[in-house]
């Protein structure tokens, strides 16, 4: 009597020993776990021994050194940053070197004299209604020392950070070279050429203030003192230049009079543009110097040009004054940075945030 059950399974791996070979493929289910056990494993891929990797570092110092016969090109954002690096002396030693140019020019014809006359001589034929005294004129004695200053200053480290003072350079030099020209054309009485001659000059002097002045660099009294006080003498200066190399020219059509005095007038506006929104009070010195001499000048010869010019020195003097107590003002610490600044109690009734717990009352 057969007692086998055909129906049980039949566990073939669990044999009595006998080795039957792999079973076929038909028969393992993938799903079972011990059949993925029993499949041979598959051998791993040999992996290539692990190259080192460049740090960053590396990698920077890498792609800032050019390779061997190599091109570098400098885009144009760059290229003042660049300049100033490898070539700094151009942009204090070249302005520095045409202001003793000028300067030289300027004494020849102040006091030796060019082509026969010296420059107030030259600027008196025509008989301009704002010539100054003599005197007055001699005010570029200290305009030209004042620029050395500004120079020596964009030289130095502290002025070397000052992104604007470094750009200046070259309009420095333009209004230098423009004033020379200004002299010669003065003395062989090329009043075109002299006329626009200072208005380069001027218009060089004046986008230079404005980039300083306006610079958000520019937060100390010292650094105002050195950088804009130098540039804005300079620049009152020039314009008595041109204001003269204008009347000498033509008054039309309101005649030397009448000219004379709109360009007070006019002057006095600028004078409260600088002090107001300049918070600058040497533009208003270099006027108020000027139109004394202007008062002394015309005393003699035209009285309504000399009480204008005394009327207009009192505005600019004021002006003046004005404009040194906003330029102090402005760099001292405000009234709410000194309280925040004490520790304590801020007033009897009121108690401060750093009060210590153990102070409360």
């Amino acid at each position: 009597m057969n007692t086998h059950d055909d129906d049980a399974p039949t566990n073939k791996r669990q044999g009595d020993g006998l080795d039957l070979g792999p079973e076929p493929d038909w028969l393992i289910d993938e799903d079972d776990p011990i059949a993925e056990a029993v499949t041979e494993p598959v051998p791993a891929p040999e992996m290539e021994p692990a190259k080192p990797v460049a740090t960053p570092r590396t990698e920077y110092r890498a792609a800032s050194e050019p390779l061997e016969g190599q091109s570098v090109t400098i885009s144009s954002d760059n290229a003042v940053t660049a300049v100033r690096r490898d070539r700094p002396y151009l942009w204090w030693a070249i302005p520095l070197f045409l202001l003793v140019i000028t300067a030289v020019i300027a004494w020849f014809g102040s006091t030796r004299g060019l082509n026969g006359f010296t420059t107030w001589t030259t600027l008196r034929f025509e008989h301009p209604g704002l010539l100054p005294a003599q005197w007055s004129m001699l005010m570029w004695w200290a305009v030209l020392p004042l620029l050395a200053v500004f120079l020596i200053y964009s030289a130095l480290p502290a002025g070397r950070e000052l992104t604007r003072i470094n750009r200046s350079g070259p309009l420095v030099a333009i209004s230098l070279i423009a004033a020379s020209v200004w002299i010669f054309a003065q003395h062989w009485r090329w009043e075109e050429v002299a006329l626009g001659a200072m208005v380069i000059s001027v218009a060089a002097l004046l986008v230079t203030v404005l980039m300083i002045a306006l610079s958000p660099q520019i937060t100390k009294m010292w650094q105002r003192l050195f950088a804009v006080l130098p540039l804005t003498a300079a620049l009152g200066f020039g314009i008595m230049l041109l204001t003269l190399s204008w009347q000498e020219m033509s008054s039309q059509p309101f005649g030397t009079r009448g000219a004379s005095i709109l360009f007070l007038l006019l002057l006095v506006i600028i004078a409260a543009v600088f002090a107001f929104f300049m918070r600058d009070g040497v533009l208003g010195v270099v006027f108020t110097i000027w139109f004394l001499g202007v008062a002394q000048q015309q005393w003699g010869n035209d009285a309504v040009i000399s009480l204008s010019a005394i009327v207009a020195l009192i505005f600019t003097a004021a002006l003046a004054a004005m404009g040194f107590i906003l330029a102090v003002e402005s760099h001292r610490p405000s009234l709410t940075a000194q309280v925040s600044g004490r520790r304590g109690r801020v007033n009897f009734f009121r108690r401060s945030e750093k009060t210590p717990a153990n102070e409360l009352p």
